[in-house]
């Protein structure tokens, strides 16, 4: 490798396209390549963002709209204070998921099933009180 060769790191760096520049290709070739990456580019735009590299671990659409149905739901029971239910159901799950993984993950189960049912019997609680206080201020009739 002569003197032609050696390309200093400011040169590496305004490579663009889909790949890196090689150190070891003159103007004229990386002119050339790059004319390649453009009609690549032009031909395929899926290939051309895989040769990128971005988007390595694609999500199935299905899967993604999944995913924007479960924090949507989520936000839901949140917002409506009745998330002590599906938290106790996650905790019965991983219980159960326990008696096979081991006994750390049935403890967090367990754990996250009591939270789940003292949040689920607060929530009746409280919408109890709050019925009873409606109904004691409502005006008796005869």
């Amino acid at each position: 490798m002569g003197k032609e060769n050696d390309v200093g790191d400011d040169q590496l760096d305004r490579g663009g396209g889909m790949s890196t520049p090689d150190a070891r290709l003159n103007a004229a070739e990386r002119a050339a390549f790059a004319h390649l990456e453009a009609a690549a580019v032009a031909a395929d735009p899926h290939l051309a963002a895989r040769l990128r590299g971005r988007a390595r671990w694609r999500v199935h659409p299905a899967l993604r709209s999944a995913q924007v149905a479960t924090r949507r739901g989520w936000a839901t029971l949140v917002a409506h204070r009745v998330w002590g239910a599906p938290l106790a159901l996650v905790g019965f799950l991983l219980m159960a998921v326990g008696l096979s993984a081991g006994l750390a993950v049935s403890l967090l189960g367990a754990a996250l099933a009591l939270l789940g049912l003292r949040l689920v019997a607060e929530t009746v609680r409280s919408r109890l009180a709050a019925g009873s206080a409606r109904r004691a201020a409502a005006p008796k009739g005869d």
